[in-house]
């Protein structure tokens, strides 16, 4: 597999060509039409929202953000 790269809250295996994207709780930098938006523009994208605020959306809840890693993976 090639290298994973990390574009801040966007992963992109290169050999796979699937995204994740993850916001976190109500982030005001990024409104819900904005975050549907993006998604729609992304082909074979995973959208999803933490139930934590903190913008380090792997510090904010490891568990949930590990799920949705795990879930991205394995699709």
């Amino acid at each position: 597999m090639e290298k994973t790269k990390i574009y801040r809250n966007v992963v992109k295996l290169k050999s796979i060509d699937m995204f994740l994207l993850i916001r976190a709780k109500g982030n005001e930098a990024i409104s819900d039409e904005d975050f549907t938006k993006m998604q729609s523009l992304i082909p074979n994208c995973l959208g999803h929202e933490m139930s934590h605020p903190d913008h380090n959306v792997h510090l904010g809840n490891k568990e949930e953000f590990y799920k949705y890693f795990d879930e991205f993976l394995k699709s």
